[in-house]
């Protein structure tokens, strides 16, 4: 079995498509796991979901983009914070309904995972200022943080785990549309959401499939 981490997809089944292809990735055998912000972006959010259904091994990461997505249909609450930040596409693509197969994906989403005992996975990062372990963290700041990368940046290693993954905040905003690393800090989003590529990594061997650039949706 390989194992591979993807960044966040927002809404590019094709380019969910075009990775896996490019990794032959296998279906049935291969592990995936999702760093969240599947929806939002590009106009085929129901189209990714249908894509990563075929995959039997896989766990999904909740991204604050998946979450708004969930509180539209179990809450009724659709924000223009949403709509105008890729949800309008989102509801674009789920125009004929919400599948109950897809509420039963979203609703079974995780905020963190660890591989091996030493591989973290989250969407958005954890307070590693003050050494607070994961299992403290709350899960707004699981999916919105974003200070993790200047903690590493300043040179620091996160403690208590060999790498970390993480999505939601794009590599375009330093420089490449590819994976990034920071210490022992991988980061994983590389635009697919709106001009940037989507990003296929696998764990074990660090190779990465970039998708082609993305056009951004109205």
């Amino acid at each position: 079995m390989k194992r591979f981490v993807i960044g966040d997809i927002h809404g590019r089944a094709t380019a969910l498509r075009e990775v896996l292809n490019k990794a032959k990735f296998n279906y049935t055998k291969d592990k995936l796991i999702i760093l969240g912000d599947i929806v939002d972006g590009g106009g085929e959010s129901k189209e990714a979901v249908d894509e990563l259904l075929k995959i039997k091994n896989k766990i999904f990461i909740t991204g604050n983009h998946d979450i708004w997505f969930i509180d539209s249909y179990k809450k009724g609450i659709i924000e223009y914070i949403w709509t105008s930040q890729g949800g309008a596409a989102t509801i674009r693509s789920y125009k004929d309904g919400i599948p109950e197969s897809h509420k039963k994906f979203f609703d079974g989403g995780v905020y963190y995972h660890i591989e091996d005992g030493d591989k973290l996975f989250v969407h958005g990062g954890f307070d590693v200022w003050h050494n607070k372990k994961i299992e403290k963290t709350p899960p707004h700041l699981l999916v919105w943080d974003r200070d993790i990368i200047e903690f590493v940046q300043k040179g620091n290693t996160i403690p208590n785990f060999k790498e970390v993954y993480i999505g939601h905040t794009t590599t375009q905003l330093y420089g490449p549309m590819e994976p990034i690393k920071f210490n022992n800090l991988y980061l994983l989003d590389c635009g697919a959401g709106y001009n940037g590529r989507l990003c296929l990594m696998n764990i074990d061997t660090k190779k990465y499939y970039l998708s082609k650039i993305q056009i951004p949706v109205d």
